[in-house]
């Protein structure tokens, strides 16, 4: 199993809008003796579960990550032979280590995933809000000249539904009544900085403002992470925020 970080690159094809293949074939052979190009699905990860240790990542019991996969880490995608893997979190201490979690997932050809770890470990999975793997599949279309594409996913446990809105006299709401666990489809937006509050869906209350413009370049992909806590416990800092990865280029 290749190690993360060791992976091969993602390119845009024009098969179709994005899709992705893991390696160019550069070589002096004739055209009947090239190789098929190799087939692949995608899938990135991030640790989004706020009072989680930190996590090492087994797929099908092999570690594959290099360094520890903690709150808010993000790796870009990853390429796979298509087929089914069982993708488990293990603690990476055998201090108050906290549970595993893990879950079997399908990866087809040529489609593009995020997976999540979510949830608390304070809470159970009977609550709903316990520690969790979230599996969400990546529709990703390449925006039009001006635009760029974002959606957002709520992975805060303990907040309500919030609306996704931008700062300034007349506030402009992006996405609306996005529920925990919930993820929008990829809209265009206009491109340049933006200011974002996160806020209440029902009561209107501000929850966060980002502190400094974000950018949204022309034909990039972006995600919006809800995550965080609203009431984090003692000595645990993680407050609900809002955090922008971009999806692609993903480098």
């Amino acid at each position: 199993m290749r190690k993360f970080f060791n992976r091969m690159p993602l390119k845009k094809t024009a098969l179709f809008l994005l899709s992705f293949v893991a390696v160019s074939f550069t070589s002096c052979m004739n055209d009947s003796e090239a190789p098929a190009p190799a087939e692949y699905s995608y899938a990135s990860f991030y640790q989004a579960s706020p009072d989680a240790q930190n996590f090492n990542i087994l797929v099908n019991n092999v570690r594959v990550n290099n360094d520890l996969f903690g709150y808010s880490k993000f790796y870009i995608y990853q390429n796979f032979t298509p087929g089914t893997y069982n993708f488990k979190f293990s603690p990476a201490t055998t201090t108050d280590p906290g549970p595993s979690v893990e879950k079997s997932v399908s990866l087809e050809k040529d489609k593009v995933y995020s997976i999540f770890t979510i949830g608390l470990r304070s809470q159970t999975a009977a609550s709903g809000k316990g520690q969790e793997v979230l599996v969400v599949e990546d529709e990703l279309e390449i925006p039009a000249t001006g635009k760029a594409g974002i959606r957002v996913i709520h992975l805060s446990p303990d907040a309500p539904s919030v609306d996704i809105k931008t700062v300034g006299t007349t506030p402009n709401t992006l996405f609306s009544d996005v529920a925990y666990k919930e993820d929008t489809d990829f809209m265009e937006v206009n491109t340049g900085n933006v200011k974002l509050n996160l806020v209440h869906s029902e009561t209107g209350e501000v929850l966060f403002t980002t502190p400094n413009e974000l950018t949204l370049s022309e034909k990039q992909i972006y995600t919006i992470i809800v995550r965080g806590m609203v009431t984090p416990p003692a000595n645990n800092t993680n407050s609900i925020n809002i955090q922008l990865y971009r999806n692609y280029p993903d480098r």
